[in-house]
């Protein structure tokens, strides 16, 4: 499993490409500098990059649906969701600042 941890730096680039109508959005960990949400010029893919393809224009708006709903628990509205102590991918030394 990779987990690319949000908090830090990190570039995220959309893509489209008409052969196939594929569209990608492309994330790379610790690779620009600067403010949340700047756009920056600086992309070179890496064999690192963590790429989410989409075929069906509706799974881009499931995923919508999921980052919202995660943002709302990570900003205390716990209302319907389920709370999971040991997943796999928990650190042992949890880094809680990112």
């Amino acid at each position: 499993m990779k987990i690319l941890k949000f908090g830090g730096n990190i570039l995220v680039a959309s893509t489209f490409t008409r052969r196939g109508n594929v569209g990608r959005l492309i994330l790379q960990a610790g690779k620009v500098t600067g403010e949340i949400g700047e756009y920056s010029k600086d992309f070179e893919q890496s064999q690192d990059d963590v790429v989410l393809e989409f075929k069906n224009p509706e799974s881009i708006d499931v995923v919508i649906e999921r980052l919202n709903k995660t943002k709302e628990m990570m900003l205390g509205n716990l209302s319907g969701c389920r709370e999971i102590q040991d997943l796999k991918f928990e650190s042992e030394g949890k880094d809680e600042s990112n």
